[in-house]
């Protein structure tokens, strides 16, 4: 038998074996991929019998599922501790990471979302990570302040859970989540349990602002009574004209952003409040800016039909056809605005001062 013959054989030897090799291979990934996602049917339905079974015939209890994390992180969203232990038992990471949608939440991240008190007791009694921290999510507490569970607010914070800890990238905190979701109960709670009412997140939320926001005067006067800080934006949303005033004598801009890019005046027009809008406009505030969303202040105005208001920004040099983002992503001036949303007496104010609608201008749709 010639050489050449030979190194042919055994290459075809071990071309061969090596397919052998990635047919078992693949059989084997597809037995535990068919496995796992079996795992993940049966926690699901709560079968706690069929779980068994597959951990038994070896379905890997740490398997991370792109969605939801591993079958310790599917139990304890359900609730289902049978389930919990069961997988706990057979070697599950309490403090494993989900990468769903980048949230990096572990267990208790899930079971503090979603309410679950005895599950939260199981995973910290087996080592979970109570103060376990995530980017953008924060804490378990903070999952569980910003679904408002008060009763979970409070067992987590027994076991040790920080109310002021803030999420790695953004810096939301427990309170700016019950805030921002407009959960009195739950703030309350935490301010009386030491949770800082002038947290910040690093896009400059805070708690107040956030309340601010949602046009929440329960929640504002929560925060304040707790000392929180009172800004001028916050005043002029109430409509406290003593305090705007006293602001802004102490060197308050009324030209000043928040997080959101707004001024006081915005919050002034939103809510109505003539006299505060005048006292920032007095102060120097510009009636004629115009936001990243929405357009100008006079635009907001047309559209919530506040005549007094109107008046007053026209007065103040806002421009009577400034363009805004409408409802279908159009440009609207404000005409367009009052008369979308049938403020006759709007438009015949904006009319008399030479406003037009966006067709008229040739920016809209004909």
């Amino acid at each position: 038998m010639s050489k050449r013959l030979l190194v042919l054989i055994g290459v075809g030897i071990v071309v061969i074996a090596a397919a052998v090799v990635w047919r078992s291979w693949h059989d084997r990934a597809k037995q535990r991929a068919e496995q796992n996602t079996a795992l993940l049917r049966a926690i699901e339905s709560g079968d706690a019998d069929t779980v068994e079974s597959l951990l038994d015939d070896r379905a890997a209890v740490n398997a991370t599922d792109e969605a939801w994390g591993t079958p310790l992180h599917f139990a304890a969203r359900k609730g289902n501790v049978e389930i919990a232990k069961l997988l706990i038992e057979r070697g599950a990471d309490v403090n494993a990471r989900a990468k769903e949608n980048e949230t990096y939440w572990t267990p208790l991240h899930g079971a503090s979302a979603f309410g679950h008190g005895e599950m939260i007791e199981l995973l910290i009694a087996h080592g979970a990570d109570v103060n376990a921290n995530t980017p953008n999510f924060g804490t378990p507490l903070v999952c569980a302040a910003g679904a408002g569970r008060e009763r979970i607010v409070e067992l987590l914070v027994s076991k040790g859970a920080d109310v002021n800890l803030t999420a790695t990238v953004s810096g939301t905190t427990p309170l700016l989540m019950a805030a921002g979701h407009d959960h009195v109960e739950t703030a309350r709670w935490l301010l009386d349990h030491g949770a800082d009412p002038n947290s910040a997140s690093v896009s400059g939320s805070t708690p107040l602002s956030m309340a601010a926001g949602h046009e929440n005067d329960e929640m504002i006067n929560l925060l304040v009574a707790h000392g929180a800080e009172y800004t001028l934006s916050v005043a002029a949303s109430r409509g406290d004209i003593a305090k705007v005033r006293e602001l802004l004598a102490g060197g308050g801009d009324p030209n000043a952003q928040d997080e959101q890019g707004r001024t006081a005046l915005y919050y002034a027009v939103r809510r109505n409040q003539v006299a505060a809008a005048e006292a920032l406009i007095a102060a120097g505030a510009d009636a004629k800016v115009l936001f990243q969303h929405g357009g100008g202040l006079l635009n907001y105005a047309a559209s919530l039909g506040n005549e007094d208001m109107v008046r007053l920004l026209i007065e103040a040099g806002a421009d009577v056809n400034a363009p805004g983002t409408g409802p279908l992503g159009s440009s609207m001036t404000p005409l367009d605005e009052a008369l979308a949303r049938r403020h006759e007496k709007v438009a015949e104010i904006l009319r008399a001062h030479g406003a037009k609608r966006s067709r008229e201008l040739g920016d809209g749709p004909q």
